[in-house]
């Protein structure tokens, strides 16, 4: 009996060890991202990677992962739990990838103490892939140097209110390609000062915050404020969260539950390979999909402060 219960032992500890040498990547698209860039050496969406294959990445760059002139191959990316066992990460560039974060994904980068670099440019602003964030907590990273929001569409927060912690010479690029008059879209950078922040007083008056110029109007296509306590509302996202479509395979009209009535200024078609095949305005509550033909494709529901993809097939 003894020695049966040694090797029971002996199995739960080897188990325990090996359970603890991975990390769980619960995103399928995010863990595909990771084997694309040869960082998951088992090459197996599973949703787990070996931590001794990230936990010394010092940089992970995704900007010209699915560039190509057949189109975006990658999926929409909705979750990055398990970034934070990349615990030597100093630059982080999501640029390109397809990312749809909603707001229970806030904190998921917070923990990255090292980062330096944060970057999630979009390609272009209307046709995929597209980046949708919501709030972005950096709060408690003490090393943050720079923050590219390059070409970015929705309304956001950006966190930085540490009262541990005084930054300088931090760079934040809010820069904008486009314009689409009259939508804006606002930033708020929470702050341990907001008084000294809008003064230009130190520590600010060492930051670089880059935007589009106003237009000869004086119009502000993404206006900037700091505030101690801004918070995008929950209900601006709990409203766009509860848009959904139906049916779904569709043959000819998809129609809108819209409960919280999601002000819809815009709604695109793109097919898989990232190419905008239609453009409806004035959006009520259904589209006619009637003259596309058959197959998969992504449904952009654009207002002036949030946007949502949703997934369609077409019979």
């Amino acid at each position: 009996m003894r020695p049966f219960i040694y090797m029971l032992f002996f199995v739960v500890i080897f188990t325990a060890k090996n359970l603890a040498q991975t990390t769980a990547i619960p995103d399928p698209n995010f863990e595909q991202a990771l084997i694309d860039l040869n960082i998951d050496s088992d090459g197996v969406v599973n949703g787990l990677v070996l931590t001794s294959d990230i936990e010394n990445v010092v940089e992970l760059d995704f900007s010209n992962l699915y560039l190509s002139i057949e189109g975006y191959n990658g999926g929409i990316i909705t979750d990055f739990s398990g970034i934070e066992a990349f615990s030597s990460l100093e630059i982080l560039n999501l640029s390109n990838l397809w990312i749809d974060l909603s707001s229970s994904q806030t904190d998921v980068f917070n923990s990255n103490f090292s980062l330096r670099e944060f970057i999630a440019d979009s390609l272009s602003f209307d046709t995929s892939p597209f980046i949708s964030l919501s709030d972005l907590n950096f709060s408690n990273l003490p090393n943050l140097e720079y923050i590219s929001l390059y070409n970015k569409y929705n309304a956001i927060t950006i966190n930085l209110k540490n009262p541990d912690i005084t930054r300088t010479n931090l760079t934040i690029n809010l820069d904008h390609e486009y314009w689409d008059p009259p939508n804006t879209f606002p930033v708020c950078i929470n702050v341990n000062d907001a008084q000294a922040a809008n003064a230009n007083a130190f520590p600010y008056n060492t930051w670089n915050v880059i935007t589009q110029p106003l237009d000869w109007n004086g119009y502000a296509y993404v206006p900037v404020n700091f505030s101690s306590t801004c918070t995008l509302s929950i209900t601006d996202f709990e409203s766009t969260n509860s848009i959904s479509v139906y049916p779904n395979p569709v043959k000819d009209k998809l129609w809108f539950d819209n409960p919280s009535q999601f002000n819809i200024d815009k709604a695109e078609i793109y097919n898989i390979s990232g190419q905008k095949v239609k453009t409806f305005y004035d959006v009520d509550n259904s589209l006619d999909l009637s003259e596309l033909s058959q197959g998969v494709y992504f449904l952009n529901v654009i207002n002036h402060r949030k946007s949502k993809q949703i997934k369609i097939i077409k019979e």
